[in-house]
């Protein structure tokens, strides 16, 4: 026997009608509605447990990011502070074998200028004028002291100043009733000195007070027991 179609919705309307239709315990859910609050996954958050989460992850973040910069900032530090003293380490060592280069080609360059020096002495009583090849090497002589000039180069050649062992090398010492201490009296070959560094001390003649001249030493003087038995002997 076939039931016509809308019957099981008009016997739901009748039932409904006279109270004998589904309790609210008997009511199905139709298919796609959403469940009640009882019946929600207890594994979701709260919106509350959402809005104190996240605040304190970031805050987490940015804790550590910052530790992470300070880090990064440290090294980079560091990584400067090296470099600008492997920088200066490298000027300095750098400076130091420039140095030494110049002082060994100025200690091989001593005997030239030296040579030149004992020309223009030897013509000292001559002028220019009547020696023309003094006038060359006059002026070739003081276009070589400028030249080491430049690279600091100075001579110690100045007489009348109280002696240096450090700076001259004396020679030949008298006594003069001119001085009261030792004085460089004359300069035999000039010192050379490079900044503060002497590369060749001056040869000097030095001027010594009277009687502080070096090896002459009173007799020793003998006491009167010594004579005494000097006379019986």
């Amino acid at each position: 026997m076939m039931i016509p179609e809308g019957a099981d919705e008009t016997k739901r309307k009748a039932d409904a009608a006279s109270g004998n239709g589904p309790g609210p315990d008997e009511l199905v859910p139709a298919e796609g509605a959403a469940p009640s609050e009882d019946e929600a996954p207890a594994s979701m958050p709260s919106p509350e447990d959402v809005t104190e989460a996240e605040p304190a992850s970031l805050e987490e973040q940015l804790a550590r990011a910052r530790e992470q910069s300070q880090e990064y900032l440290d090294l980079a530090q560091r990584a400067r502070a090296e470099l600008i003293n492997f920088k200066r380490r490298m000027e300095r060592e750098q400076e130091g074998t420039r140095r030494l280069a110049v002082e060994a080609l100025i200690v091989d360059l001593l005997p030239v200028m030296d040579s030149f020096a004992h020309a223009v002495s030897a013509y000292a009583s001559e002028s220019d004028e009547d020696n023309p090849l003094l006038a060359g090497l006059r002026r070739t002589v003081a276009q070589f002291e400028r030249v080491l000039a430049k690279y600091g180069v100075t001579p110690i050649a100045e007489a009348g100043v109280p002696f240096d062992a450090q700076l001259h090398q004396p020679l030949h010492k008298e006594e003069s009733s001119d001085v009261n201490t030792e004085t460089v009296g004359e300069i035999y070959q000039p010192g050379v000195r490079i900044g503060q560094r002497v590369v060749r001390p001056a040869t000097v003649k030095v001027l010594l007070p009277e009687g502080d001249a070096e090896g002459e030493e009173a007799p020793p003087q003998e006491s009167d027991g010594d004579k005494d038995a000097s006379d019986e002997g």
